[in-house]
């Protein structure tokens, strides 16, 4: 039996045996060490980690062959700095002593010598998942992230010792820069059509539309700068298509010098190490410039290729097809509606009155031409002072489908300009009618081949008008944060809406908002910051005021349904997010329910800079019980 005296003499015999043990690890040779006093563990721990850090760098500083430096001195302090970078994941065999010292805490960290190399270990790991990453992006032709993902890994690689870590037997270092200059060399840029717009400043502006492939591919998704004598305009790539605007001298340039995107500077802080590192090892440079010989004669600005549509389609199928080309307002519009739309009449006439106001890009004239619609007259006003719209075709090839509030017709093609950000986008807007054909709404689509890809496949299933509706409303979602519509948000998210930030590694329970909605055990573990709806809006609503320029843009959506007899879905997206001071991606995954009236967002999770699956929450990850 062990006794209070028992105890207490082996409590007493503790703590020497600790201080022994420091003492004599301190004097042995073989061990690197690092301690600190503090009052918060924590803050022990981090200065311990640091010292640590310090202790190592100058015995292995040798094997940096990447690290910034202009003096001993610089070298020195930036080796240390890389090995810090290790300290909160990756040091899992470096062994520690706690023990109270004087009302404080004691931190001694300490790793035997024979054991640094270890430490690399989970530094090369990262790489090699950028790798897989990267090489998964060029197999599906997405070749911006498919050069961001190797880039990144080549800047990891940079602040491991000898630069090296291997994958199958491979040579990471050199094979990186085997598959960027690769892509590099492959890409192709070719002017499709020019058009030379009019201004009311007499101001010379030029739209062109580039084809971009690489190795004979659309490029699905992929960015590059123009110089246009003063400043690089940034454009992106979305389909194998990309369009520009040139203002002033630039609109005469015989050749544009393009430097395609591979470094992604702004989205660093998608993997926190990198952004750690950035400024610290000696960054990768490749040959980016690629210079296009304009057209001698001027290109018509092509139209935008048709929505595509599978053999199976209504229109195929025969099913009631309505069509017209009407004309108004210097504007030309032909238009199919698989389903029949009897107004086509007064949608083109409703269609030309908005090009026009567009056209004019003036926040006044659109707030006075729909005066008598409080609602439409601030948000085109709103959507023309926040995206600088440039309606890009005087002739409109269009459809008209069914919706469960009237008509949409979509796909005008439009170029939005962010100037702060120097960011030119490709849009496509989707204007929605009542039944009797009159405009009572304007959205931006989430990305073209969608609305295809989820609802023309089976036109006439149940499913296919659940997910009309889902899509519909994530462009409505979307658009809200372009207009910067807070009354639009806050109508999206329900009264006890969940939301969350999330981090690592901490499960949660979510609030019964009907029934029961909580996480499973099959959840991935992660730590969240949990805001009320109140909180969330006050923030966003900040965010609206201070920022000049805000950009929003999705990749990678699908929608799933929770179960075969419920009208429960989530939807999971890459959201990438841009504005004039601040610039994130994520994981953003809504739980929306759609027995309402309108749909709602009762869980919004979002996780910045997550890419692993393993990690991503999504519909499974919810067990939901109770009924409306």
């Amino acid at each position: 039996m062990i006794t209070r005296r028992a105890i207490f003499l082996y409590l007493l015999f503790l703590f020497p045996l600790k201080a022994q043990t420091i003492d004599a690890i301190k004097s042995d040779p073989n061990y690197f060490y690092g301690e600190s006093t503090a009052q918060n563990e924590e803050a022990a721990r981090d200065k311990a980690l640091a010292n640590l850090a310090t202790d190592i760098a100058p015995k292995i500083k040798s094997q940096f062959t990447y690290i910034k430096s202009e003096t001993e001195s610089d070298y020195n302090e930036n080796v240390k700095e890389v090995i810090q970078s290790y300290s909160s994941a990756a040091l899992t065999n470096v062994d520690k002593i706690i023990e109270p010292a004087g009302g404080k805490i004691r931190v001694f960290y300490y790793i035997k010598k024979s054991e640094v190399d270890k430490i690399f270990l989970e530094r090369k790991n990262y790489v090699e998942n950028l790798f897989r990453n990267a090489e998964y992006f060029e197999r599906t032709n997405n070749f911006g992230d498919a050069l961001k993902n190797y880039y990144y890994g080549s800047v990891l690689l940079h602040s491991l010792p000898s630069n090296s870590a291997t994958i199958g037997g491979i040579n990471l270092s050199p094979e990186i820069a085997l598959r960027i200059n690769s892509i590099l060399s492959k890409t192709r840029i070719e002017v499709q059509g020019e058009k030379i717009l009019d201004t009311e400043d007499n101001l010379k502006e030029k739209l062109i539309d580039f084809k971009v492939t690489v190795d004979g591919k659309p490029a699905e998704k992929m960015q590059f700068a123009i110089w246009d004598g003063s400043g690089q305009t940034n454009v992106a790539v979305k389909d194998g298509r990309a369009s520009c605007k040139l203002v002033g001298p630039s609109v005469e340039f015989d050749e544009l010098k393009i430097n395609i995107e591979y470094q992604y500077y702004g989205s660093r802080n998608e993997h926190k190490i990198v952004a750690q590192l950035w400024d610290l090892v000696v960054l990768p440079e490749f040959q980016n410039l690629y210079k296009l010989k304009m057209p001698m004669e001027q290109k018509e600005l092509p139209l935008p290729p048709p929505l595509p549509m599978p053999v199976t389609s209504v229109k195929n199928a025969g099913r009631n097809l309505n069509a017209g080309s009407f004309a108004g307002k210097g504007f030309n519009l032909k238009v199919e509606s698989p389903d029949g739309c009897t107004v086509l009449d007064k949608i083109s006439e409703e269609t030309f009155r908005l090009l026009s106001v567009l056209k004019s890009g003036s926040s006044k004239k659109a707030a006075d031409a729909y005066s008598d619609d409080e609602f439409l007259s601030r948000k085109i006003s709103d959507l023309i002072k926040y995206n600088r719209i440039t309606i890009k075709h005087e002739n409109i090839d269009a459809d008209i489908f069914k919706t469960y509030e009237g008509w949409e017709l979509r796909r005008i093609n439009v170029l939005n300009n962010y100037r702060s950000i120097k960011t030119q986008s490709d849009e496509f807007i989707t204007l929605d009618f009542t039944p009797e054909g009159k405009l009572y709404d304007l959205n931006y689509e989430v990305f073209d081949r969608l609305y295809s890809d989820y609802v023309l496949q089976n036109p006439d299933s149940t499913d296919a008008w659940h997910k009309q509706v889902m899509i519909r409303f994530m462009e409505k979602y979307r658009t809200a944060f372009l207009s910067r519509d807070i009354n639009i948000i806050d109508s999206m998210f329900a009264e006890e809406a969940v939301i969350i930030i999330g981090r690592v590694p901490k499960k949660t329970n979510l609030k019964d908002v009907y029934g029961m909605i909580r996480l499973n055990d099959e959840t991935p573990d992660f730590e969240t910051t949990r805001y009320s709806k109140e909180q969330y809006l006050i923030n966003q609503k900040r965010v609206f005021a201070t920022q000049q320029d805000i950009y929003l843009g999705f990749t990678n959506l699908k929608i799933h349904k929770k179960n075969s007899d419920d009208l429960t879905y989530g939807i999971s997206l890459r959201q990438n997010y841009s504005s004039t001071g601040y610039g994130d991606e994520g994981h953003l995954f809504l739980l929306i329910d759609f027995k309402n009236q309108f749909p709602q967002i009762y869980v919004r999770a979002w996780q910045p800079n997550e890419w692993s699956d393993s990690a991503l929450l999504n519909i499974s990850n919810f067990s939901i019980y109770g009924k409306h």
